[in-house]
């Protein structure tokens, strides 16, 4: 147990795993400003290339210093916040498949350039069966690079799967190899700005049933530009009821009367993306880990979020925490078990956890799709934990998300004169789609004229469930 009545430290008065090389200011992209092509440049079929690869300008990310620094535009609250002088250790897991030299590098040092010492334990990679033969900079060469730049900083483990095992697999193999207090995970194309790792460490510390996650800030994927982002615009997670995660703008803090003062507390947050979080060892498996049953990725960051929330602990978000993350339009490689996998997924997320909210979903996927497995291991673990109902987690935690059920009466048609409130029905190109107007009623059920009176005291259209 950590000793919450230790003296404190300013982030800035710690040393950090590696010292920062000296860098040019004029050097592209540093302080995370935007990577500007030359018309020729743009033009070169290296960049198409890169593109095609990696879903993001590869081109661009190699012109970056892999030490580049990312300006800290935190708020002054944050920059000078003080943290226990003995903090638990962090062990750092970054899975990646057919990811680019210079991302995964980037991150690499990100995090060793921008960690104190002596809460950074290790940096453990998963190789989850990268084609070496598409990518040999991913072989002999970043075995050789991790021993001869990282490993007199501190311990690295790269451990390589034989096959393609998914996010979720993976991230298990990289948990039962760590040996630090604090489960830290990081995609492999990140970049952690300076103070991003005490804050997860305290608030684990002072909450070990909590998930912690930084804010996570837009590297955007044709310039490379990052910026930090104030308390204020601070977004948690939500989700649809497609079972789709999703971002909402928190603005609490701008409803405080003193600002300053809550402006380093942390955000709950309904749901998390699910890429970047620190979670206390022991209770990540205390907890249940992640379903080890479902395949390569998708639905395992809203399966915890449930699980934490009705299990007993939950999910925050820390403003003074920052790392950047390339948000890609599409992935560059196939999901492990494609559709088939995903849907699978997706069915034992909704058949544990969500009672009988789970209308709500299959309505909207238009029935049963597939196999979900055995998820008896996985109700045993909730009766086990003494999880609380959907039903809680809908009135307590995901306060501002909207619903109702086939059997609510409260849906009808608004209509006067002749003419209904209409959504999809009205002549282009006056009316974009899903916008509202009138047009003649003709009273059809389950078409476009269809209101719901919500319990959030709303109209929403409910041309099919769940909507």
């Amino acid at each position: 147990m950590v000793n919450l009545d230790q003296p404190t430290i300013r982030a800035q008065e710690r040393e950090m795993a590696m010292q920062r090389p000296r860098v040019l200011a004029a050097l592209p992209g540093e302080g995370g400003d935007a990577v500007v092509l030359s018309e020729q440049e743009k033009k070169l079929p290296e960049v198409a290339a890169g593109w095609k690869r990696h879903s993001f300008n590869e081109y661009v990310c190699e012109k970056i210093s892999l030490h580049r620094t990312i300006r800290d535009d935190r708020c002054q609250e944050c920059i000078d916040a003080e943290y226990l002088e003995i903090l638990p250790t962090a062990s750092v897991v970054i899975v990646f498949h057919n990811e680019a030299k210079c991302t995964l590098l980037r991150t690499i040092y990100s995090v060793l350039e921008n960690s104190p010492v002596s809460m950074l334990k290790e940096i453990i990679l998963i190789d989850d069966f990268t084609d070496l033969g598409a990518r040999p900079d991913m072989g002999v060469f970043l075995e050789n690079y991790i021993k001869k730049h990282f490993q007199k900083y501190v311990s690295n483990e790269l451990i390589r799967h034989k096959q393609r095992e998914g996010l979720t697999r993976a991230r298990l193999t990289g948990a039962a190899a760590a040996s630090g207090d604090v489960l830290v995970f990081l995609d492999a194309h990140c970049e952690a700005i300076s103070g991003w790792l005490e804050p997860l460490l305290q608030r684990v510390a002072e909450k070990p049933n909590v998930a912690v996650t930084p804010v996570i800030l837009n590297i955007r994927d044709n310039d490379f530009e990052i910026r930090a982002t104030a308390p204020h615009n601070v977004q948690i997670g939500i989700f649809t009821w497609g079972m789709t995660f999703t971002w909402e703008r928190y603005f609490w803090r701008k409803r405080l009367n003193n600002v300053k003062n809550n402006s380093t507390k942390c955000v709950p947050s309904p749901t998390m993306a699910g890429g970047l979080f620190a979670i206390n060892r022991e209770y990540f498996y205390y907890s249940g880990s992640y379903d080890e049953q479902m395949h390569g990725w998708g639905g395992e960051n809203l399966e915890m979020s449930f699980r934490l929330w009705q299990c007993g602990g939950g999910i925050e978000t820390h403003p003074c925490s920052q790392v950047g993350h390339v948000f890609r339009t599409h992935s560059p490689y196939k999901i492990p078990e494609g559709a088939e996998g995903y849907n699978l997924n997706m069915r034992r997320l909704v058949d544990v956890w969500l009672d009988e909210f789970k209308e709500l979903y299959y309505s909207r996927s238009g029935g049963v799709w597939g196999d979900e497995g055995d998820i008896s291991e996985r109700l045993a673990l909730k009766e086990k934990l003494q999880c609380k109902s959907f039903a809680w987690y809908m009135d307590n935690v995901a306060t501002s998300i909207d619903y109702f059920f086939a059997n609510d009466t409260r849906t009808g048609f608004l209509h006067s004169n002749g003419h209904c409130l209409d959504v999809g029905n009205l002549p282009m190109p006056l009316a974009p789609q899903n916008d509202v107007g009138t047009y003649p009623c003709h009273f059809e059920v389950g078409g476009n004229q269809v209101v719901m009176f919500t319990r959030l005291k709303g109209l929403t259209r409910c041309a099919k469930l769940g909507c």
